[in-house]
């Protein structure tokens, strides 16, 4: 046997064992190794040698032949492969009788062949190998005999066709084209045809797959028949032939993407009864999500439910409503019904799907629903399984399960049954899982939501909330928040508290004679100012009935129980005045509780606190206050007031005793009352009610009208048919009906011959132009209203009394009570009235009401108008600003006509203006009066909208101005306009002060003469109507307080002055609670002061103003600090202080001056009070000076503008 080289080869990362001999092929341990195809090579078996372990058979199977074909030399290669699939083997001999065998091993050679090819003839040796990846093979090149002919070796793919082609995932406009890839090709070209049309040619190119051995169609058109070919691509100049046709038929759009989804009743028909239906749609496309958009929705509410789940079966996460179980057959909460039209529902399992599940009961169809299904692609997909945990005051610990890798998330938290966010809203970074989410709101439900943020460019959408509550504050005893109190029987001032989330606290029990165990509990604590308070509660936002409270005393660390409760109201007795006492608010329910709840702590009206029947008739009511027990005829005493009332003449007195609510001017709730006398004093009456005696007046028979009566009537008659005076009686009024609103008591029969009267014990001044000068005020004599009362009581300080109704009351029961009364006109009105008359040494008469006349002499008629602006609320970015412009004829005469002007700031707009006939101007209106009677006032609202930031800027200040043209001998100049400067706000306060020259006022530019112009708004943010309203002003000591003057109030009022403090009262003005974006219960005063000489630069001016509504305590303003400056910094498109305009009122020449400001003058226009331009001029300094004698007398507009395009629009008074 001769000995043949071994050739060897690997191919692709095979590693060649080490051989005997040195020169490859020569053996199997050191084969030719092959690192890449297609592979050629032309050797000759003469090169090698008759390797004796390679002799004789090839081997006993798959070698083809059983001839001993190893005889010759022998040439070894070795070929590892990269793919599984098939390899093309060829051997072209040039001599005979030559052999080729492919082995899986050396250890194999002679003992079974893989594959394998000898004959004598030189016919090409062709082998179709299959090979796997990763596994080496050894090829042997061999001969019959000693023979060494050359021959040529070719190792290819073997070019195998693509099998198992499937088609899947067919939809209406989209299918997924599957394979099994049989060569290591760069791609699978595809080619989609339509049925009919011819097969394509080995010259015609298709579309490179998606993947080796997959591809996605899309953009099919639906019910359309298609085939395809595929063919194997190596590269340009070799490919595979084409395989096919393979054919499939496109769906018609189901309800899934691009579809619409209607309930089973379809576009136009009513769903059925009894129905339970689960419908999945998911994404034809993998990655895709499902988009559910309703666009109707109407299911009977209660009864029909649509249930949402996240995924492809029912079994996934839900997306429930806020709506509880309803009726729906099944019992589930959290479906979908009635009108409000649910959703969208994106998906945000990783299976795109959306799964809906109808229920239906027996009866009742309704028109069910339509919506729209989309899909999308997502790139990052939305986190799973958000849960919250640790709560705590104002943070919660939120965690999540991740189906993509993320770089970092956001975090969102939204009051609870709040809209779900935009994909576009944006939370808080957060870069860990789980995340505490801080700076949340005690005692607060949240939706919270999750989204992923894969990178720069791709984020998911939110995950579906998970909604929890964090914790009250004062979820725990030593954390009680201190709770308001009233200081009288009415319910102004209410606590707010709430049960969401609370838990249970484990010291102090709940102990007799309140039975169960505080499940869910919150802590208030108050200072008692009464030995006896009534506490009551309201539940706001549940139908639960279960809400208690218990009173504490706490002292070395202990709790003791003073006091529980079952119901929602009691009065506790026995407090000591000055007392810290602790409130526990619970509920006995062991499930979580989201009742929030008001807390009322007022002081209950009593016999030793009652109110006298005097002075105004109206009172308020109690509300909230428990029953006292079946007292007389009285089977009910719920909300019961006490009033005292003392006789001051003998004789019958009859009252009429009504109930009203706030607002109403008839009698409309139920009133009952019981009396009690007569009793020589109040401590006498109060001893005999709080022994128990009945009620009755005198000694006969107690009946309906003498003495007590309980029915539902709203008026109600006490008649005292022998009252004495010096005598007391008692009077307990009930409010059966709990609302909040007035008692009135009045004497009918007052002027009857011979009646007895009610001590009503004061002075009456009394002010009134005096036509006939007979000191009397006669029938058609007109009260006075411009001069100032003046009355000193012991010699103390003087008070000064504004009254513009010319009437002030006084009431003093001290007979020893010593005043000087007087009345002085306006010095801006003196030259045409006079009033000379005083009283001094005057001494209250015992049991009356003495009125004392001020008669007013007119000297001689004139004309006086004047306007003032006043602003209703301060100008807040982005929101409507409103003013008041009033104007008011102070004159003697009437004004047959004028005009008034009003200009708001460059920038802003008037959207309404509440008077008809005003005609528009630039920037503002004009209105044409006429016939304003003496002594009338009118008054016009202007709403203007305030840009939002950027456009303006928090601080900036927004001036407006209002003129009125005068008669010609008008009285008072410097009435006739006024302007309201105010800085833009970024909140609103309901209680506040402002002046109307902004917070700064340039030195050079106020006058000595000029006025501070103050307005106090008050709004009534309690829980009731105020009967009654007090402003109190400390004015600062760099004000003149003799110099004040009113410019106008929401209500009647009174202005009493001793000294620098200020009061202002409204007396039974009946302010309702108020309305977010009305005038309901809201109201103002305004008054302006002059500066007192010695003012300078760098000067501050402090005012705030203290408000009370009824008998609570004050609620302090801000303080508004004016200051004086010599220039105004940082000066804006709204800032006019750097321009000069003087002088005003001119009547030759004006100076414009723009001062310490690089800023250049470029036109001003100058334009009648119709708009119409009356004077031009161009100019390129900072100051120009206009002839503005050809002018005639009267108001103008000057708009002055700026090189850079600032303008301002300045008021000027030709003379």
């Amino acid at each position: 046997m001769n000995k043949l080289l071994l050739l060897s080869f690997c191919v692709l990362f095979s590693l060649c064992a080490k051989t005997a001999y040195a020169q490859p092929g020569f053996s199997c341990d050191n084969p030719i190794q092959i690192t890449s195809l297609p592979y050629t090579t032309t050797d000759s078996a003469a090169n090698y040698s008759d390797n004796p372990a390679i002799e004789g058979v090839p081997g006993a199977s798959g070698c083809g032949t059983t001839g001993a074909y190893l005889n010759g030399n022998d040439v070894v290669y070795t070929i590892t492969s990269i793919y599984t699939g098939q390899v093309k083997i060829s051997m072209a001999p040039t001599a005979f009788y030559s052999s080729i065998y492919v082995y899986e091993s050396c250890a194999n050679i002679g003992v079974n062949c893989l594959a394998g090819l000898a004959d004598s003839t030189l016919a090409v040796r062709n082998i179709m190998l299959n090979v796997t990846v990763g596994q080496t093979y050894f090829i042997v090149i061999s001969s019959l005999n000693s023979v060494s002919g050359t021959y040529s070796l070719e190792i290819d793919y073997s070019g195998n066709l693509p099998t198992n082609i499937t088609t899947t995932n067919i939809a209406s406009n989209a299918a997924t084209l599957s394979w099994t890839n049989n060569s290591p090709v760069n791609s699978v070209e595809v080619m989609l045809l339509q049925a009919g049309a011819p097969a394509p040619s080995s010259g015609d190119t298709g579309v490179m797959s998606n993947t080796i051995s997959r591809h996605e169609l899309s953009g099919l058109l639906p019910n359309t028949q298609y085939k395809y070919y595929l063919r194997s691509y190596y590269n340009v100049n070799r490919v595979s032939a084409w395989v096919g046709p393979i054919s499939f038929t496109t769906l018609a759009p189901p309800p899934g993407c691009g579809a619409f989804f209607y309930d089973n009743g379809g576009a136009s028909n009513l769903y059925a009864n009894n129905t339970n239906e689960v419908t999945t749609i998911c994404p034809t496309v993998a990655g895709e999500r499902v988009t559910v958009s309703f666009t109707s929705f109407n299911t009977q509410a209660n009864y029909d439910g649509l249930y949402v789940f996240d995924g492809n079966s029912v079994f996934s996460p839900q997306i429930p409503s806020t709506n509880d179980m309803g009726f729906v057959p099944g019992s589930k909460p959290g479906a979908f019904w009635g009108t409000n039209i649910p959703g969208p529902f994106t998906s945000t399992s990783i299976d795109g799907c959306l799964t809906f599940r109808f229920i239906s009961d027996s009866a009742t169809n309704y028109a069910g629903w339509s919506a729209n299904v989309s899909c999308a692609y997502h790139y990052c997909n939305t986190p799973n399984n958000v849960t919250a945990s640790n709560s705590t005051t104002t943070s919660v610990l939120l965690s999540w399960i991740d189906t993509t890798p993320a770089d970092s998330w956001q975090v969102l938290a939204v009051p609870y049954g709040s809209p779900n966010p935009l994909s576009s809203d944006v939370g808080l970074v957060a870069n860990s899982n789980p995340f505490t989410i801080t700076g949340l709101t005690p005692a607060t439900r949240y939706n919270f939501y999750v989204k992923n943020i894969c990178s720069d460019f791709y984020q998911s959408d939110w995950a579906y909330k998970f909604s929890t509550a964090t914790l009250p504050i004062n979820d725990e005893p030593l954390n009680a928040i201190q709770a308001a109190v009233n200081y009288g029987s009415v319910c102004q001032l209410v606590t707010v508290g709430t049960l969401t989330s609370a838990t249970a606290s484990t010291d102090p029990i709940i102990s007799l004679p309140c039975s169960g165990l505080a499940f869910n509990d919150v802590w208030f604590k108050f200072d008692a100012i009464s030995t006896s308070h009534s506490i009551s509660s309201n539940i706001t936002n549940s139908s639960s009935t279960d809400l208690r409270f218990a009173v504490y005393t706490y002292s070395n660390n202990v709790f003791t129980q003073l006091l529980c409760n079952g119901s929602n109201r009691t009065v506790i007795h026995n407090l000591t005045i000055g007392t810290t006492y602790y409130l526990r608010v619970y509920s006995s329910q062991n499930t979580p509780q989201f009742c929030n709840f008001t807390i009322c702590i007022s002081i209950p009206s009593t016999c030793v606190g009652a109110r006298s029947i005097c002075g105004a008739n109206n009172y308020a009511n109690s509300t909230n206050v428990v029953s006292l027990g079946t007292i007389g005829c009285l089977y009910t005493t719920p909300n019961g007031t006490y009033f005292s009332m003392k006789i001051a003449q003998s004789g019958p007195v009859n009252l009429k005793i009504t109930q009203s609510a706030l607002g109403s001017t008839i009698p409309n709730l139920d009133v009952d009352y019981a009396a009690w006398g007569p009793f020589t004093n109040l401590n006498e009456a109060c001893v005999a009610l709080g022994n128990g005696q009945a009620p009755g007046i005198g000694t006969g028979a107690t009946t309906l009208t003498t003495g007590c009566s309980y029915s539902a009537a709203s008026t109600e008659t006490l008649n005292i048919a022998n009252a004495v005076a010096g005598q007391y009686y008692i009077l307990l009024i009930t409010n059966f009906s709990n609302q909040v609103g007035f008692i009135n008591v009045s004497q009918t029969n007052v002027n009857d011959v011979g009646s007895g009267s009610i001590d009503c014990t004061g002075i009456n001044l009394n002010a009134f132009i005096d036509t006939n000068a007979n000191g009397t005020q006669d029938t058609n004599e007109v009260n006075f209203g411009l001069g100032q009362f003046q009355y000193t009581v012991n010699n103390d300080p003087d008070h000064h009394i504004i009254s513009p109704t010319g009437i002030y009351h006084i009431y003093d029961e001290v007979s020893s009570n010593n005043y000087n009364l007087s009345y002085s006109i306006n010095p801006e009105y003196a030259a045409y009235y006079t009033a000379s008359t005083t009283y001094a040494n005057v001494n209250v008469a015992t049991g009356s009401m003495t009125t004392y006349n001020f008669p007013v002499t007119v000297l001689q008629n004139y004309n006086d108008i004047g306007v003032n602006i006043v602003p209703m609320n301060a100008p807040r970015a982005g929101s409507t600003y409103k003013n008041k412009i009033i104007f008011t004829n102070n004159g003697s005469q009437a004004i047959a006509a004028g005009t008034l002007t009003f200009i708001c700031q460059p920038g802003t707009t008037v959207t309404s203006v509440s008077q008809l006939g005003t005609t528009a101007i630039t920037n503002g209106f004009s209105y044409a009066f006429t016939n304003l009677q003496p002594f009338e006032t009118r008054s016009i609202i202007v709403k203007m909208n305030v840009p939002a930031i950027p456009a303006v800027s928090i601080g900036q200040l927004l001036t407006n101005t209002v003129s009125v043209t005068t008669p010609a001998d008008d009285a008072v100049a410097t009435n006739n306009s006024s302007s309201s400067t105010h800085a833009v706000i970024a909140a609103y306060d309901p209680n506040d002060k402002m002046e109307s020259h902004g917070d700064k006022i340039v030195y050079s530019t106020y006058d000595p003469t000029d006025y501070l112009q103050y307005t106090i708004r008050f709004e009534n943010t309690g829980n009731a109507g105020a009967l009654d309203v007090k402003v109190s002003d400390q004015l600062d000591a760099k004000l003149d307080a003799s110099s004040i003057k009113m410019v106008g109030a929401s209500h009647a009022y009174t202005l009493d002055r001793v000294e620098n403090q200020l009061v202002w009262n409204f007396m039974n003005i009946q302010l309702p609670v108020s309305v977010p974006d009305t005038d309901t219960g809201k109201g103002y005063v305004t008054f302006k002061v002059k500066v007192k000489p010695g003012y300078a630069i760098g000067d501050v001016i402090p005012n705030a103003a203290s408000i009370y509504f009824d008998s609570n305590p004050a609620i302090v303003t801000n303080t508004f600090n004016t200051e004086f400056v010599s220039e105004l910094l940082g000066t804006t498109q709204f800032d006019e202080n750097h321009l000069l305009l003087y002088p005003n009122p001119a009547s030759s020449t004006v100076h414009i001056h723009l001062q310490d400001s690089t800023e250049s003058l470029s036109t001003i226009h100058v334009y009648d009070l119709l708009g119409k331009t009356v004077l031009s001029v161009s100019c390129s300094s900072n100051e120009q000076t206009l002839d503005v004698a050809p002018l005639l007398k009267g108001i103008y507009m000057v708009e002055i503008n700026t090189e850079s395009h600032m303008k301002w629009v300045k008021k000027l008074i030709i003379k």
